[in-house]
């Protein structure tokens, strides 16, 4: 649970003790803290509409003059009894050829939002065909996120799911079949001591009970974890998207660069001299 306060966070392993007197140990905040679940959810209720309309950002470390709609997608993986087992989120990348790919893990580090004089110089690209046409950019992420990203993820989860519902199982297994065997036991031995003459009808009587009431929830135990252990796998979902400008598309743009030809030009003059 989240707590009002915390003493000291931590984001990495070796911070949660320091060798340092006066200094407590720290609470290791992660993606799957209820902290940091929390965080997320509140800030997705709170400013989900931002992500939906978008941003517009810039890529310095691509050379290339190719601009990208970068779409952030989550994925859930549900129990078959509805509790949510993992969420997971995924970037996928369409570019202006159409070209769609993974966007990888974090591809947002490593963009910069595009300055207001550079957006006056790009209100061409801005307008170019493909971005108006609905859905597609769009639903081509989705294609790709619901054939290639969600299968897999659904696949890691349900292997380690179905791994634990499985010990889960052998260990109440074990405890519940040696109790009944246990009251069997104990049953079977007051049965042949009614016989040589003793009143134990009702100490019988409970033991009965106990064993039928221990059978039952083996059973009813068996049938949780049975539905517990089907996995649905949710549809992706997009949660925002970002159009990323190559650096060196702005430079050319800018005129801090040779244009598209030039760069041609010199490959094959490059080339040519080689051979």
């Amino acid at each position: 649970p989240v707590v009002s306060k915390y003493e000291r966070v931590c984001f990495t392993r070796d911070g949660v003790r320091l060798d340092r007197p006066g200094f407590p140990p720290g609470v290791l905040l992660h993606p799957g803290h209820p902290l940091m679940r929390a965080l997320l959810e509140d800030l997705l209720e709170e400013k989900g509409a931002v992500l939906q309309k978008g941003a517009l950002l810039v890529d310095e470390t691509d050379e290339g003059d190719v601009p990208s709609l970068l779409f952030l997608l989550t994925h859930e993986v549900k129990s078959g009894d509805g509790a949510v087992l993992s969420k997971r989120l995924d970037f996928v990348r369409v570019g202006a050829d159409d070209v769609v790919r993974p966007g990888g893990g974090a591809p947002h580090l490593d963009l910069v939002p595009l300055s207001s004089e550079d957006r006056l110089r790009c209100q061409e690209l801005l307008r170019e065909p493909w971005l108006q046409t609905a859905p597609g950019p769009r639903a081509r992420a989705l294609e790709v996120a619901s054939r290639v990203l969600a299968p897999e993820h659904h696949r890691e989860v349900t292997a380690r799911h179905q791994a634990h519902i499985d010990k889960t199982w052998h260990a109440v297994h074990e405890r519940l079949t040696k109790e009944i065997s246990y009251w069997t036991e104990r049953w079977l031995q007051r049965k042949e001591g009614q016989e040589e003459g003793k009143d134990l009808r009702l100490a019988i009587e409970n033991d009965r009970r106990t064993i039928e009431d221990l059978s039952s929830r083996l059973e009813r135990r068996k049938k949780e974890l049975q539905a517990m252990r089907h996995t649905v796998n949710c549809p992706p979902v997009v949660l925002g998207g970002a159009l990323v400008l190559p650096g060196g598309l702005l430079r050319r743009l800018r005129g801090e660069g040779p244009s598209p030809e030039e760069e041609k030009n010199t490959v094959a003059a490059a080339a040519a001299a080689r051979r």
